[in-house]
């Protein structure tokens, strides 16, 4: 990855959380870990977009990495919930 792509994957995978973090109740408290999960994201997709198409990878990783970014954190944090519910019972 370039020095423009390492930057994008950090803004966007940290950009996304805040957001989260400013219009729900809770998502204060899971700033880090939806800040961890972003970064993931938007680090795979943008490995994804540029292996597709070289060419493009950018305005893909600009145009579709907050929506990967949140689909990241919304997976990320079913699996959580699976994982407490299972060692709850």
């Amino acid at each position: 990855m370039d020095n423009l792509t390492i930057a994008l994957c950090i803004s966007i995978g940290t950009g996304v959380p805040w957001l989260i973090a400013i219009h729900s109740d809770d998502g204060a408290r899971q700033l880090i870990g939806n800040s961890v999960l972003g970064l993931v994201g938007t680090a795979f997709g943008a490995s994804a977009f540029t292996w597709i198409s070289p060419t493009y990878g950018i305005i893909a990783l600009v145009s579709v990495g907050p929506v990967v970014a949140f689909l990241t954190i919304a997976a990320g944090q079913a699996v959580k919930r699976a994982i407490l519910s299972k060692l709850s019972r």
